[in-house]
């Protein structure tokens, strides 16, 4: 099944009395982890300030894909 490359799957769990954020994403052995882990920290941010990359992300390539058809 292949993974859409922009989606976080965000949710939580909790450790002794705190909730804990859990990001699940897909890696394979070809992928740059630590890159992966920084940006999905910074997004995992963005999302808490109430701006969405992966959306604004989203949008501006289908702008642009429309644009140059």
């Amino acid at each position: 099944m292949p993974y859409p490359r922009l989606d976080m799957d965000i949710g939580s769990f909790k450790l002794f009395d705190i909730t804990v954020p859990k990001i699940e994403l897909p890696i394979d052995k070809t992928r740059h982890v630590s890159l992966l882990i920084e940006t999905v920290v910074k997004n995992y941010i963005l999302l808490n300030k109430g701006s969405n990359a992966t959306k604004n992300l989203s949008q501006k390539l289908n702008l642009q894909l429309s644009l140059d058809h």
